[in-house]
């Protein structure tokens, strides 16, 4: 019922053109054997990475799954593997959902259960695109998130490089400070996880380039429905990601910080999904990436989080970064966070060249800036925190008429909390 999985790319004379394969009864998630156990971790990876390796997003499949016995016993372990041009972060929970529902009819000697309809990755497409004539609006919120000045510091990290090129720097925090940052610490300004992370960052950035304003692409879940358009995105499969402009002044105190960026991040419209649709109908001039971009993906990642109670099985987590070598990136300076077994991580990784002959950036130092930003917020917000009267203990008194949220409306909910890619 997936035909994102269908989804094949050609090259055009006009660049790269998305399309979908034909219906010809080939399997759109084939299934392959290991011949012989796997005797260790590594073994089980080199074989994870050979089928990934055999994905073809021109040819298919887009899409694999491997069957391998691992380890001493023998355990039996299923890798899936996908492009990430036919899945994002909420299509793993829905195919994977729908494999342990299959899996456990077979056992029972059911047909597989009966799956909603939910809007097509095509159809929706064509929802956004129709809407681009009514979003006029919103220019002059992104022409102010697109304009630089001669104090931005964009230029610090140079042009992107090559995969090959990353270096990265990675910050992890235990459960205790992950817990204030992720609950009770919000109380003070209402705030959400990315709003309290992008203000620390935006002061780190600061004081990395003498006061500069942070110019980044944010990454966003994509599946933000805008009020008019009847959709449902609860149980389709696809690349919904949307990337959206940002500039986040530094300076102040951590109160003024943190309502300015809570203030800018709300006022984004449809969760950044209009950006993109400007843009492509020509509303919009986007000359180039920023040299950052900025990816918070919540808990959306973690695999201890996937129970799989059909499989008897948990979701073991993602491979490792399955791009060429050789692949050009898009910004000189990604910057990823995630929480995972209940610890944030915070990954800062750099492949730029600069133009002149200067020093590559000191990308640890703006990795240890960032560091003592978030533990100076929760600092600040733990004192802040203790001044506050206790929170009343919250009611659930019934929606209007007894009405339920129905699965779309609290998938979107969700997605809206976790600000998943």
């Amino acid at each position: 019922r997936h035909d994102a999985l269908r989804l094949r790319v050609a090259h055009r004379e006009d660049g790269w053109r998305q399309h979908y394969a034909a219906r010809d009864g080939a399997a759109l998630l084939p299934l392959a054997i290991a011949p012989a156990p796997l005797a260790d971790d590594a073994a089980l990876a080199a074989y994870a990475a050979t089928l990934q390796a055999g994905l073809d997003p021109v040819h298919g499949p887009a899409a694999r799954a491997g069957y391998v016995p691992h380890g001493p016993a023998g355990a039996p372990e299923l890798i899936v593997v996908a492009h990430h041009l036919v899945v994002d972060v909420a299509s793993w929970r829905i195919l994977l959902a729908d494999l342990d529902a299959c899996y456990g009819a077979a056992r029972r000697g059911e047909a597989p259960p009966a799956a909603p309809r939910t809007t097509s990755y095509r159809r929706w497409n064509d929802m956004l695109a129709a809407t681009a004539g009514a979003r006029d609006t919103e220019r002059g919120f992104w022409e102010t998130m697109l304009a630089a000045t001669p104090r931005d510091a964009d230029d610090t990290l140079g042009v992107p490089g090559r995969v090959d090129a990353l270096d990265s720097v990675r910050l992890v925090f235990d459960a205790a400070l992950t817990g204030q940052l992720t609950g009770a610490l919000n109380r003070v300004h209402d705030t959400r996880t990315q709003e309290l992370l992008l203000a620390a960052l935006a002061h780190a950035w600061g004081r990395w380039t003498s006061g500069a304003a942070l110019r980044l692409d944010v990454e966003g879940h994509g599946r933000q429905v805008p009020a008019g358009v009847d959709a449902d995105l609860s149980q389709t499969v696809g690349w919904f990601t949307c990337v959206y402009p940002l500039r986040i002044e530094s300076g102040g105190d951590w109160d003024a910080s943190i309502s300015r960026v809570k203030t800018l991040l709300r006022a984004v419209p449809d969760g950044g999904v209009g950006f993109g649709v400007l843009a492509r109908h020509g509303a919009l001039v986007d000359a180039h990436p920023r040299a950052v971009s900025w990816n918070y993906l919540g808990t959306a990642a973690d695999g201890d989080a996937g129970a799989l109670p059909e499989l008897g099985a948990r979701v073991a987590g993602g491979l490792p970064d399955g791009r060429a070598p050789g692949d050009p990136v898009l910004h000189p300076l990604a910057i990823d966070a995630a929480i995972a077994a209940g610890a944030l991580s915070i990954r800062f990784a750099y492949s730029g060249a600069r133009r002149d002959a200067a020093a590559p950036p000191d990308i640890g130092r703006l990795a240890a800036l960032t560091d003592d930003a978030i533990r100076s917020l929760c600092h600040h917000l733990v004192a802040r925190l203790d001044a506050l009267p206790a929170a009343p203990q919250p009611s659930a008194p019934p929606l209007p008429g007894g009405e339920q949220l129905r699965p779309a409306e609290l998938d979107a909910l969700l997605l809206d909390l976790t600000d998943t890619e």
